[in-house]
């Protein structure tokens, strides 16, 4: 069943249910809903994230484990902003062979996506600006790991 449809059809089991009919109020909580609650982080979606701790490389990399658990339950692709940001963290902490896994670790999961379950009519986030920087990265992640060495 697409996305979509599993929104449209997403009855809620919670505390304080829904009126009848009724659906949550955001994507974000459409999405927690799914894949119940895997995109929680510290309590809040991992959107709710984006503005208040986007240089806090703890909160980045668990935003990013949690982008890859709702990519596995709710079956909807791993928001690459969270491993972007992290990637940038950890470069700036020169911690390269972090930065080199995290991009790789998504560029994977991204890619296991698409060859199994993503479908025709999908948006393909490997062709948009956040996924290429992130491929982009490992190789200069590499150059700037080797260069570090060297000195």
């Amino acid at each position: 069943m697409n996305f979509l449809r599993r929104l449209l059809s997403l009855k809620t089991e919670t505390e304080d249910p829904l009126p009848q009919g009724a659906l949550p109020a955001s994507s974000g909580d459409y999405i927690t809903q799914l894949s119940s609650g895997a995109n929680l982080v510290e309590g809040k979606s991992t959107w709710q994230h984006t503005e208040t701790n986007k240089d806090n490389l703890d909160i980045m990399l668990k935003c990013c484990e949690a982008e890859l658990k709702t990519m596995e339950t709710a079956e909807v692709v791993a928001a690459p902003f969270y491993f972007e940001r992290a990637a940038i963290l950890l470069r700036k902490a020169k911690q390269y062979d972090q930065e080199i896994a995290i991009c790789e670790r998504y560029l994977h999961a991204v890619e296991a996506y698409y060859s199994s379950v993503a479908k025709v009519y999908e948006a393909d986030v490997r062709k948009g600006p956040r996924f290429k920087a992130i491929e982009a990265r490992v190789t200069k992640a590499r150059l700037v790991r080797e260069r570090a060495q060297d000195a």
